[in-house]
């Protein structure tokens, strides 16, 4: 075969990506890595762009070198040159850190593997099972956090179950994971009610899929009435929190509902965002004026705002107005007003 690839480069016929795929496996089959190695250099020397199928059986053959360092440097160059790992890339990667027990390195490559929306098959979850043979939370939450992620709704229950009947308690972590991964809303807030009562705080994520499979099945009231349990529990909202309000709420008719909350949410706290604090507070008094009634996330903003730009006294100001007002401070207004006392 080499005769053949020699004969061609003589005679000025380059080899085409195919052909350098067939001869870097062709080295990495007989333990060459200085070969296969040489060989990309070679690619990359004459402004041809390395396929995944190339990187992945450089790496491959690397992990089984045990040369961990150097398969983990030609991942990460990989995407350097605009090469998007696939499943059986992070396959190898992983295999190589399993057969060396280097459980948190493969974990994190798995994790990445899903955060890149590369759907697992069965050789990573083998890997990281052998890895963490004794049945702890953490395999626990490995498993179920994929099988949500790929949509397994009865792999992610058996797996629950089992964890019961070991006597195995859920965390915080996975609480939250498995609300957001959840396939039926009565299991969702099933979990929600456990949680709680167990203390655990549900996250924004967890929220946001309560609060949005709420709206889908039409239970409009109930999704804000989660709303403000998380505003009260001093959670933040993200975009897609309000997304999925002002969604809801139309979706449901409320328009006004809907524009009001807007109003109240989005434009208060992109005021405060860009530092126009002053503006967003005239933007606050308007509404008032204009007969649209604040509410205590309202308040949260706004608060946080002049707290960011450390002005004193329109927070004092305005925690004297929320009393009078008849609205209670939740527990994100009372944050922002005990770090104002350390820091002012």
């Amino acid at each position: 075969m080499w005769e053949v690839y020699n004969d061609m480069v003589l005679n000025g016929l380059l080899p085409s990506s195919v052909t350098y795929e067939i001869l870097i496996d062709a080295s990495c089959d007989r333990g060459d890595i200085v070969k296969a190695r040489l060989l990309l250099e070679e690619i990359i020397g004459r402004g041809l762009k390395p396929t995944v199928v190339i990187y992945t059986t450089l790496i491959h053959g690397l992990c089984i070198e045990n040369n961990l360092l150097e398969a983990k440097k030609n991942f990460t160059r990989m995407r350097e040159y605009g090469v998007v790992p696939n499943l059986y890339t992070y396959n190898a990667l992983i295999d190589g850190y399993g057969k060396k027990a280097s459980v948190e390195k493969a974990r994190r490559v798995y994790y990445e593997m899903l955060d890149q929306g590369v759907l697992p098959n069965v050789i990573p979850y083998s890997i990281l099972i052998y890895l963490l043979y004794k049945k702890d939370v953490v395999m626990y939450g490995i498993l179920m956090k994929g099988y949500c992620r790929i949509g397994r709704a009865e792999a992610t229950e058996n797996s629950f179950c089992k964890m019961n009947k070991e006597g195995l308690m859920l965390n915080s972590v996975l609480f939250n994971t498995l609300i957001d991964g959840y396939w039926q809303l009565a299991a969702a807030m099933g979990l929600y009610n456990e949680m709680t009562i167990k203390g655990y705080k549900p996250d924004v994520v967890a929220y946001n899929a309560l609060i949005d499979d709420h709206f889908k099945n039409g239970y409009t009231d109930a999704a804000l009435q989660l709303h403000k349990e998380m505003m009260d529990a001093g959670i933040a909202p993200n975009i897609f929190t309000i997304s999925s309000v002002i969604d809801g709420l139309c979706k449901d008719g409320r328009i006004n509902n809907a524009f009001n909350f807007f109003l109240e949410q989005t434009i208060v706290e992109f005021s405060a965002e860009t530092g126009q604090t002053f503006k967003a507070s005239k933007f606050f008094s308007d509404m008032r004026s204009s007969g649209l009634q604040q509410e205590v996330s309202d308040y949260a903003a706004i608060i946080q705002a002049h707290f960011g730009a450390k002005h004193v006294l329109p927070v004092i100001m305005l925690k004297v107005d929320m009393v009078k007002m008849g609205i209670l401070p939740n527990a994100f207004i009372y944050k922002i007003k005990s770090r104002a006392v350390v820091t002012f």
